[in-house]
């Protein structure tokens, strides 16, 4: 009795595995190199959104000056909390408030976390001592008001 497969047909199904195994091996090359991008991209946007909001405090620190500022938040971001580190937060504040409060070596909290807190002098916030700032939309954006008071910004 004769097999019916031939030399040919093996290796034909030989070139086909292989030609799986190199387009697999592409497409899984493709989808880290693109999101390895959009990491990139959301990165650079939340070092926009840093440099701008310390930028606007360094700015607004003159005595009587008012800004109206509107930011856009770095991707993923729909609440930003500024904590005036300097005076004692309302025990109802969220856990992440008070955890700055205590540290204060950050009082700005993007939520969720997805980036670092930052740390910008000079912040004054009115009593409970914390201000949050909640957006539902997909590519977020807030208006805050900075008050100058000489050597700090009021923030509200």
């Amino acid at each position: 009795m004769k097999s019916s497969i031939k030399k040919g047909q093996i290796n034909q199904v030989f070139i086909y595995i292989m030609a799986v195994i190199i387009f697999a091996a592409i497409m899984l090359y493709g989808y880290k190199a693109i999101k390895n991008i959009m990491e990139k991209g959301n990165y650079v946007e939340y070092t926009n959104f840093k440099k701008d909001f310390e930028n606007t405090v360094e700015n607004s620190k003159q005595y009587g000056e008012v800004n109206i500022k509107s930011f856009s938040l770095p991707p993923g971001v729909s609440e930003i909390c500024i904590v005036d580190i300097k005076e004692p937060v309302d025990t109802t504040a969220p856990m992440l408030v008070q955890d700055a409060w205590q540290s204060k070596t950050y009082n700005v909290v993007l939520l969720p976390i997805k980036y670092d807190n930052l740390f910008v002098e000079g912040i004054k916030i009115d009593t409970p001592g914390f201000l949050c700032n909640h957006t539902s939309a997909v590519r977020s954006k807030i208006t805050l008001r900075f008050e100058g008071s000489g050597n700090a910004v009021r923030i509200s």
